[in-house]
Order: C-alpha cells, then sequence, then structure tokens
C-alpha cells in the first residue's frame, strides 16, 4: 500500500514555518547545509537546479561559487523567504509529486535534499530530476547513487564535457 501525502498539510507546514526556518536549530539540517554544497561542487557558469529549495542555502552557496541556480519548492512562505534573500534568482513553486515544471536537459546539475519523508512516487521524481540535467545517461553524473562522490576521473571529465557545451545541453530558458 503507498502513503498518501496530504499535499496541503505538508505545503502549509512549512508555509507556517518559513519565517523562522533558518534560525531553527536542526542537526540534520545543520550537517547538510554544512556538507552539501561543498559536495555540489558548483562551478562558474554552471546551470543548477535545486529541487525542494526551501529558504534557499543552497542556491546562495551555488550563485557565490558562480553558478546559475535556480530553485522550485512547493511552500510559497519558504519561496517567499529565498526571493527576499536571493532577489536575481529565480524560484518557482512546484510539486515534486508532479513532472517538474523545467526542459529537459536545461541543467548542468540538479539537487534534491532533505525532502524524501514528502515523496510518494520516487519513479517520477528522480525520473524528472534526471531528464533535467545535462548529465542524463552520464555515469559520472553527480546524481549517480552507486558511488558518491564519483572518482576524481569521472568528475574531471563530465566537467570538461558541460564547460565545452555538451549537445544534450538545452541552452534555452530552463523552464517551460
Amino acid at each position: 500500500m503507498r502513503k498518501s501525502v496530504r499535499r496541503p498539510g505538508v505545503r502549509d507546514g512549512y508555509d507556517r514555518w518559513a519565517e523562522s526556518y533558518d534560525a531553527t536549530s536542526n542537526p540534520l539540517v545543520a550537517l547538510d547545509r554544512r556538507h552539501t554544497p561543498r559536495l555540489l561542487q558548483p562551478r562558474r557558469g554552471e546551470r543548477m537546479l535545486d529541487v525542494a529549495c526551501g529558504t534557499g542555502a543552497y542556491l546562495g552557496a551555488m550563485a557565490r561559487a558562480g553558478s546559475r541556480p535556480v530553485g522550485l519548492d512547493l511552500s510559497r512562505g519558504m519561496l517567499q523567504v529565498a526571493r527576499r534573500k536571493y532577489r536575481d534568482i529565480p524560484v518557482a513553486q512546484a510539486d515534486l509529486n508532479q513532472a517538474l515544471p523545467v526542459r529537459t536537459a536545461a541543467f548542468d546539475a540538479v539537487v534534491c535534499a532533505l525532502v524524501g519523508e514528502h515523496l510518494t512516487n520516487l519513479r517520477l521524481v528522480f525520473g524528472s530530476c534526471a531528464a533535467a540535467s545535462c548529465a542524463a545517461g552520464d555515469s559520472s553524473s553527480r546524481s549517480s547513487t552507486r558511488r558518491w562522490p564519483p572518482p576524481a576521473s569521472k568528475r574531471t571529465s563530465r566537467r570538461t564535457a558541460s564547460s565545452t557545451g555538451s549537445a544534450r545541453c538545452d541552452t534555452r530558458s530552463t523552464t517551460t
């Protein structure tokens, strides 16, 4: 039996939490914020999608590294905080349990963190994330779950491929 998540309840909860979320003491969030940006290794000019971006912690780290981030989140409240913090970074509302509103192969990397308990259709979520990534089908992609992080040789070759403008990447607008 598939567990169903009441979407309005999740959204409303995060809307209420949004203004105090960044100040809330949570060891898991603190650990994630400390290590995930380092593992992402954002690079100048790289297009990065933060799925379930919340208040935008990764968006800021990506932008500081020179990448071009875009954030998606279910909660309007979280997105309002993210917009206030990062006025020049595009964010939009999206439900991860539906197809993502982005173009195929529009991003060099996709991050989706601290949201697993709210996902009801993993195949759809990870399929949408993979489709949004230029690295879809590239075994050295950072979205690979087989080995994390990928060996340095694979990271280098993947970076070289993306920095030269892989033909798989859509250089038009990132959203549909």
